[in-house]
């Protein structure tokens, strides 16, 4: 029987009938495929095998007692986000508390807390190295001054900047925004004239609650007055660290 002769049988047989001759056809195609593959692929793998026990890979020779030893690492102490090298870092420092307005903060050894200027609205921190002196004051100046707004209080004192070194820029203390910039200020006599004496500035607004709080920090040098150039700041990063521990007691009324 010829291919046309046997094409003609399967287009006389019922429909039903077609499609069973169809599928099976299929099937024999799809396993004689199948069978096919699977020999090239087995061939072929054997061939990569054989290929992969050829290639000589380099000898490197390590001495037994090289004295060479990594160091042990203790992370016992550092937590998720690197929070145990915080507390490390100022497990031993002092704390101030203000128990009136429920904050605390932490300074390191070397910084003094000035006793006979800390009252429930302020406090004064400072720093001597021979004839090098470094200040922090903190102030609750919505109280002391009046202010209801940090930021615009914050404003008013960048305006009256000789020079801004940095402009403003939010800053976060303990869990509040607030505004920090660096510039000149006027120190002195104030007639805008030049004598006058403008010396470098941190100065830093922002607000918990009703209360707002000011934070200003400066270098100087004993007989010559404040510092008036950034680069010559030596305690900056220092400041930072310090009012990083800056935080609220929530359980504080």
């Amino acid at each position: 029987m010829n291919i046309q002769e046997y094409i003609k049988k399967l287009q006389a047989l019922p429909e039903p009938k077609k499609k069973i001759v169809f599928f099976s056809v299929m099937a024999l195609a799809v396993l004689i495929i199948s069978i096919f593959g699977f020999f090239v692929t087995k061939n072929n793998i054997g061939k990569i095998g054989e290929s992969v026990k050829n290639i000589n890979l380099p000898k490197f020779d390590m001495p037994q007692d090289s004295g060479i030893s990594l160091p042990d690492i203790d992370l016992s102490n550092v937590s998720e986000g690197g929070a145990g090298i915080v507390q490390d870092q100022t497990a031993d420092w002092k704390t101030y508390t203000n128990k009136k307005y429920g904050f605390e903060i932490k300074y390191p050894e070397g910084w003094i807390l000035d006793k006979s200027r800390i009252t429930d609205l302020d406090l004064h921190l400072s720093k001597k190295v021979e004839k090098e002196e470094t200040i922090i004051d903190v102030e609750v100046v919505s109280q002391t001054r009046g202010i209801k707004s940090a930021e615009k209080a914050f404003d008013s004192v960048v305006a009256k900047m000789q020079n801004v070194t940095s402009p403003k820029e939010q800053v976060v203390v303990g869990k509040d925004m607030g505004y920090e910039a660096i510039g000149t200020l006027c120190t002195a006599v104030c007639i805008g004239s030049s004598e006058d004496r403008y010396s470098l500035f941190s100065i830093i607004y922002f607000s918990h609650g009703n209360e707002v709080f000011y934070v200003d920090y400066v270098e100087g040098v004993e007989g010559e007055g404040f510092k008036n150039n950034i680069k010559n700041w030596k305690n900056y990063s220092e400041f930072k660290d310090i009012l990083a521990t800056f935080h609220f007691n929530e359980a504080a009324p």
